[in-house]
């Protein structure tokens, strides 16, 4: 068995004034309040209530008439400000989106405060306060686009649908490399060290409610990548109960053959692709114990995948019956003696054919286990079916607490279970499938906000994820020692011909081998303080990861 361990450390320490910026996945309102000639109102207080949880926040205007909101869960808000001498103001359905700065300037009239001036309709928000370039996608979008195309739903699927992204083998942002991006849920990174850094499993759609991907001119936070930034963030219940139902599938009686299956008089490949679960939200709420409405949020998903067959009809290259014997003489190409080596020639063995003498006992040991052709030529000769079996489930839960109006905590959990089974190329120890694999994404968020002051802000994220991996091919074990092969794994090696009869490779293309696996971790750790003072608005804050992958085959 080999073993490798790797440990990344990343400390970062932010400082940014002029204005304060949303943090993570959560959005801010930021603005001047003056009177009807433009001046200042001081020590205003500016009330922000989301319309859904009921969730109040209040700040007070400065001594420039400069009011923040730094943080604020994604939501639609009423704001309401007050200020004797002046008519109380309302603005209704201000939208906050993820990670979105909201400009809103907000201007009162001289009068009583029991006088009120609501404002409905305006012109659209625009954030004036970044150079960001970046773009957000809605619920109203995430709910609405078609997604499914087999299996668990991914939400970073919609990542394609956004300007400036380029999915070829690997997604390319902004005509970044591949594996330059981060992605963030609700504010922690959920990039793992394998492979250059990456996201093998996104825990699912259902759970998640809009997304904004920044594309350039980042801010201090976001600073360190060069593939673009993207930022998630989860649903959260409210004041009302909410719930659905699902099922996608796919059949292959839905489907049209393919041409080539329909010239080769063969039939359409079997499809079974499902996914069904649940979603529901609301208020933590039990009779006569506990009414959470106002206070205390609950958000649960599940989705299942249940694929029992999947096959696909391919075909591979092997030995004819001459070749297995040592006659190469059909290949049309010459097959060189390497013992009549002279300088730089080489004389080819009589008639293209290797006598028995000269065939290593390693090569006669793997042919009892290789396939005989049945079609016809030396090319593309053993027609084969590659079959897997998926059995996948993604369960997801979010809390919302808010201890006051000015302490508030909300922690999110994802769990998924994912087992495949696949044959591919060919049966037993030369097949390049996994065999029994499967994998284990775990993810936890807890984001806290603390407003010390109606000017002073602070706001914590803990982020953890794991990717646990795993694989068995009983099919590929002792095999080396069978063949006559002393290598550590004892399984089968994976085999590759580059010579002119091309023959299928065997074994499995990553080297995977019995009983291996691979295992990545990631902590992230964020603060960030907002004070606001005159004109001024200024944030500090630092940022460490940790990231590991440990390796065993």
């Amino acid at each position: 068995m080999k073993q490798c361990t790797l440990n990344r450390y990343m400390l970062t320490l932010l400082f940014s004034s002029v204005f304060v910026y949303a943090q993570g996945s959560n959005g801010s309102i930021t603005g001047t309040i003056t009177d009807a000639n433009g001046a200042s109102v001081p020590a205003a207080t500016v009330e922000a209530k989301e319309k859904n949880t009921g969730l109040v926040l209040k700040v007070q205007s400065t001594e420039e008439g400069l009011y923040t909101f730094p943080t604020l869960p994604v939501g639609t808000y009423n704001i309401v400000v007050e200020k004797s001498g002046f008519k109380k103001l309302t603005r209704t359905d201000v939208p906050v989106n993820t990670a979105a700065r909201v400009s809103l300037d907000l201007k009162l009239e001289v009068g009583d405060v029991t006088q009120s001036v609501d404002v409905t309709a305006e012109a659209p928000l625009l954030e004036a306060t970044s150079s960001e370039k970046s773009s957000n996608f809605t619920p109203k979008f995430m709910a609405n686009l078609p997604l499914f195309t087999g299996g668990i739903r991914s939400a970073q699927s919609f990542v394609g649908y956004m300007p400036g992204v380029n999915n070829n083998r690997e997604m390319s942002i902004s005509g970044s490399g591949g594996r330059g991006a981060e992605v963030q849920i609700d504010g922690a990174s959920l990039i793992i060290p394998e492979s250059g850094g990456a996201v093998f499993n996104f825990p699912g759609s259902e759970a998640f409610g809009e997304f904004k991907l920044t594309t350039g001119t980042y801010s201090a936070e976001l600073g360190r990548f060069g593939g673009g930034v993207q930022q998630f963030s989860s649903k959260s219940g409210t004041n009302d109960f909410h719930g659905a139902l699902f099922w996608y599938l796919r059949r292959d009686i839905f489907n049209a053959n393919a041409w080539q299956n329909n010239a080769a008089g063969r039939a359409r490949p079997k499809e079974r692709f499902n996914e069904a679960g649940f979603a529901a939200g609301g208020p933590v709420w039990i009779p006569k114990v506990y009414d959470g409405r106002n206070k205390t949020f609950f958000y649960v998903t599940l989705s299942r995948d249940l694929r029992p067959a999947t096959i696909s009809p391919v075909q591979d290259t092997v030995p004819t019956a001459a070749m297995r014997s040592g006659n190469f003489a059909e290949l049309g190409t010459l097959v060189y003696d390497p013992a009549t080596t002279v300088g730089n020639t080489r004389q080819p063995f009589p008639g293209n054919s290797i006598p028995a003498s000269r065939i290593s006992k390693v090569a006669s040991n793997f042919l009892p286990s290789l396939p005989s052709p049945n079609l016809g030529g030396f090319a593309f000769n053993y027609a084969f079916v590659n079959q897997s079996a998926v059995k996948d489930r993604v369960f997801t839960y979010k809390v919302d607490h808010n201890f006051s109006s000015n302490n508030r905590l909300a922690f999110f959990h994802t769990m998924q279970n994912q087992d495949t089974q696949n044959i591919t190329a060919f049966d037993g120890p030369l097949g390049q499938g996994l065999g029994n694999n499967f994998q284990k994404p775990f993810n936890v968020r807890a984001n806290h906000d603390l407003v010390i002051r109606p000017t002073i802000l602070l706001h914590s994220t803990f982020g953890y994820s794991s990717t646990i991996q795993g694989w068995d091919n009983p099919a590929q074990r002792g095999f080396a020692s069978k063949v006559g092969l002393g290598v550590p794994t004892d399984a089968t090696p994976r085999v590759v011909f580059s010579s002119a009869d091309a023959y299928t490779p065997w074994g499995v293309q990553d080297g995977k081998v019995n009983n291996g696996g691979q295992n990545n971790y990631t902590y992230h750790f964020n603060q960030t303080l907002s004070v606001l003072k005159g004109k001024h608005s200024m944030k500090f804050g630092w940022d460490i990861r940790r990231l590991q992958t440990y390796a065993f085959d």
